[in-house]
């Protein structure tokens, strides 16, 4: 049974591991601290190849010693579904809202 508070318990190693080799996600880690941040990359967006690993990492921080997560991100929301054309004064709406991290 997977630990609650795992990146495991968010979705499978091997689901990530294939985005990232696929492009799809990115991952950085921090240059003192045992942290890496995962986060979506512009492929993904522009090709519109969401998959349920790619709509949560949008700055999902994960302790590497342990691999727990350490901050939550809100999972990605779309303004209309995927591949819907939004009228430019909708979408401008939507860029105004902000990213939240859940630090726990």
């Amino acid at each position: 049974m997977t630990e609650p508070g795992a990146l495991a318990a968010l979705f499978r190693p091997d689901e990530l591991a294939a985005a990232l080799t696929e492009g799809l996600v990115a991952r950085r880690r921090h240059p003192e601290l045992p942290l890496s941040i995962y986060t979506y990359t512009r492929r993904c967006a522009f090709e519109n190849l969401w998959t349920p690993v790619t709509t949560r990492c949008r700055g999902l921080i994960v302790d590497d010693a342990t691999g727990r997560i350490v901050a939550h991100c809100l999972p990605k929301f779309f303004a209309a579904p995927p591949g819907v054309a939004v009228p430019i004064a909708e979408a401008h709406v939507g860029y105004q809202r902000g990213l939240c991290l859940l630090v726990g």
